[in-house]
């Protein structure tokens, strides 16, 4: 691969190698879900599986973006990497009171080893996190396509097979999901081990700063956790656990492009954006055409790719979705169109993190996702009908919203 411009080996590649095997693995896992897995099952695993990010997604969103802002530029890495795992652990309690409440309003029984699968379960995965956005900010992009390429086997593979095996129902799937989230701690955990020594010339750390420590984006990291399992809750509860099992195997059918092509173009370019000058405004406003151009360019594939997945679905039921899951064709294309609509809000939420506009995250991401969870909610309310036409303009939002509120923050005080 010497051939290769340097960037493209070193960073692009394995970005695009990780998204292909997460590609194939999905693949591969709708088409064993779909044959072995009753569809109710899987809409109560769905949910589950929408709950857990709450760990990293908000209890530990100010970590992960320390992590993501500090790491390349530490000295001391091995003391950066105790202090924040010291603060995972001041951090537990918060994870047991999710544990608790997802156990008491999502367990459809044995409530107490669903709340321990899930404590556990998100523990793992928030440090598997961790560790990516570690090495994501040193741009190690081989070693993140390790762990990446392990939690897409264990995700895809371990539920449904542990399920067929032991016809142990909903336990299994989720038995399978812990087993997924031990691969993905122990791989991200081995290419950290060379930090792990301590450096007994280092210099004592300084405490994390308050708005990384503590609660300064916990509520627009929750309405982003909100607004990622919002519609699975809400085809549960408006339209039960069989209709749930299909929109669930839906989505995880129709987020596979856009979410990949969303990690593949932030993770190429969000090292340039953090680098970037935005002292003046014509500076920021450079900025936010990179971003927005990015963000089209976005837009366009990801419902284009949609479109084309959703046209060839006819040839899919049958060799990849299993005939008992034909009733989630009718959801992909609304999936899709959905995972878009938050992939594009988290453009405009890096804009503003790269411009140091942090303060004005929680107002333009709540502004956005109060848009979004609105109008799934009154959606789903008047019919399944209204609900799939509700998610095929939610593109819309992020721009007319996110992004014009973004730009008036971006602009402030010139």
């Amino acid at each position: 691969m010497k051939f290769l411009p340097e960037n493209v080996r070193e960073r692009l590649l394995p970005i695009v190698l990780s998204q292909g095997i997460g590609l194939g693995c999905g693949i591969a896992g709708v088409r064993l879900t779909s044959y072995l897995v009753d569809p109710a099952d899987f809409g109560h695993y769905g949910v589950f599986t929408s709950l857990i990010p709450v760990g990293s997604a908000v209890i530990y969103i100010g970590l992960v973006k320390f992590i993501s802002r500090h790491w390349q530029a530490e000295p001391d890495r091995p003391g950066l990497l105790r202090q924040v795992l010291h603060a995972t652990v001041r951090k537990l309690p918060w994870l047991v009171a999710a544990a608790v409440v997802a156990a008491v309003a999502a367990a459809p029984g044995q409530r107490i080893l669903y709340g321990l699968l899930f404590f556990v379960s998100a523990y793992l995965l928030s440090l598997t996190g961790l560790a990516q956005v570690a090495l994501q900010a040193a741009r190690e992009h081989w070693r993140d396509l390790g762990v990446t390429a392990g939690q897409s086997v264990g995700r895809s593979f371990l539920p449904p097979l542990l399920y067929h095996l032991s016809g142990a129902g909903l336990g299994a799937l989720l038995a399978g999901f812990l087993g997924h989230a031990v691969i993905g701690v122990l791989l991200g955990a081995g290419h950290l081990r060379r930090w792990f020594a301590r450096d007994p010339a280092a210099a004592p750390r300084p405490e994390l700063p308050p708005h990384y420590a503590g609660r300064h984006f916990i509520v627009p990291a929750l309405a982003g956790w909100i607004l990622l399992g919002l519609n699975r809750w809400l085809v549960l509860w408006f339209f039960g656990a069989e209709t749930s099992g299909y929109f669930t195997l839906a989505g995880n059918i129709g987020l596979i492009l856009p979410a990949m092509l969303s990690l593949i173009m932030q993770q190429y370019h969000q090292p340039g954006w953090f680098a970037a000058d935005h002292a003046s405004r014509s500076e920021r406003l450079a900025l936010l055409r990179r971003i927005d151009r990015t963000a089209l360019l976005y837009t366009a594939l990801a419902l284009g790719l949609t479109g084309a997945l959703q046209a060839g679905l006819p040839l899919l039921v049958g060799p990849v979705i299993g005939i008992k899951y034909q009733a989630a064709t009718g959801f992909v294309l609304a999936t899709g169109f959905s995972t878009t609509a938050l992939s594009l809000c988290s453009f405009y939420h890096l804009l503003l993190l790269s411009a140091r506009r942090e303060a004005a995250c929680t107002r333009t991401d709540l502004s956005g996702a109060l848009c979004l969870v609105a109008g799934s909610v009154v959606a789903a309310a008047a019919g399944v009908e209204w609900f799939k036409r509700w998610l095929l303009v939610a593109p819309l939002v992020p721009w007319l919203v996110n992004r014009s509120l973004a730009r008036r923050a971006l602009l402030q005080g010139d």
